[in-house]
């Protein structure tokens, strides 16, 4: 079953990929943020199946949810860009830099929240 992060991701990944093939504006900074995204992929997808099986409150990925909303919401305006508006090209890099360090904050987030689950098994398994 899909939850709503897994749907986000597919949705952000896929609008920073048409992102990448329609529009060079961007080009540098998308390409190292689907770089990210592609290494992230597997971790997100099972990170939200393991959290549904484990039964852990979606409290733990509602910060990662909010972050891909935001990234989805940001995509879609630099699609909508022209190559000629220098004014939007600079504004929007920059958020899109922004954007990319609170993804980078959220993922430092959940893996200390990973780890501290790995922990918390590993002593279900030792008792």
């Amino acid at each position: 079953m899909f939850d709503p992060v897994d749907i986000l991701f597919e949705e952000l990944y896929a609008g920073v990929k048409e992102l990448i093939k329609k529009n060079t504006i961007f080009d540098p900074t998308l390409k190292a943020i689907k770089t990210k995204l592609d290494s992230l992929k597997p971790v997100i997808l099972k990170m939200a199946e393991c959290n549904e099986a484990l039964d852990i409150p979606k409290e733990e990925l509602e910060g990662l949810e909010e972050v891909m909303k935001d990234g989805k919401e940001l995509v879609l305006k630099c699609s909508k860009i022209h190559s000629g508006n220098y004014y939007k090209r600079y504004k929007y890099a920059n958020k899109l830099l922004k954007w990319d360090e609170s993804l980078q904050g959220v993922l430092s987030i959940l893996n200390v929240q990973s780890n501290r689950m790995s922990r918390q098994s590993q002593l279900l398994w030792d008792i």
